[in-house]
């Protein structure tokens, strides 16, 4: 297995017994999708926050007017008491069933970002090889990934070059080859090590 392909090690992740290091690997880039789990909890937070706002106002509101209507004080102590124990219990159930989803949608939003972030920073690590001149032999993305479309035209100009550099490999071939046979061991040896090195950088 290549140690630079974070898909593969996505497969060999996936049988391991470290959840530490599972979750770390779906952190590939852990600046992009850490913003967007922060987005989407303080959204979900400010939901939820809203919503309770609202019961809690309701629920004050229809405990007052039970409160108001009471035939007597005993009545309405006791209406009182149970109100603010209610609203007690509906404050508490509030932030936790708050807290789940917050945390139910921010392990949702690693995994959906994971398919974004996944692709990308193996693209990126390819160009980097690009870069220096080097081409390797491209991998698909998994069907589970996500930008297959941007990936395929990234896919298409790699292979372009990579051929072009393969086709540049056989013409100094050729030329060397003529060139020894005219007597010019000199030129044919520097071409042979340009021919050396476009086949290196397929490889």
């Amino acid at each position: 297995m290549n140690d630079d392909d974070p898909l593969a090690k996505d497969k060999l992740m996936s049988g391991t017994k470290h959840p530490g290091r599972r979750i770390r690997n779906f952190l590939l880039d852990s600046k992009l999708q850490l913003h967007y789990v922060a987005q989407m909890v303080a959204v979900s937070a400010a939901l939820m926050a809203g919503l309770g706002a609202f019961m809690y106002h309701f629920s004050a509101e229809t405990a007052r007017a039970v409160e108001v209507g009471a035939l007597d004080e005993e009545t309405a102590r006791l209406v009182h008491e149970q109100q603010a124990a209610g609203q007690q219990k509906l404050v508490i159930a509030l932030v936790v069933t708050g807290a789940l989803i917050c945390l139910a949608l921010a392990m949702w939003q690693i995994v959906t970002t994971h398919k974004i972030a996944g692709p990308l920073y193996y693209m990126k690590r390819e160009m980097k090889k690009v870069k220096e001149g080097r081409f390797g032999t491209l991998h698909g993305l998994r069907k589970t990934d996500m930008l297959h479309d941007f990936f395929d035209v990234f896919a298409g100009m790699h292979q372009a070059m990579r051929q072009r550099t393969q086709d540049d490999a056989t013409l100094f071939g050729k030329l060397a080859t003529e060139l020894d046979a005219a007597g010019q061991a000199k030129l044919a040896a520097e071409l042979r090590t340009l021919q050396a090195q476009r086949e290196e950088a397929i490889k």
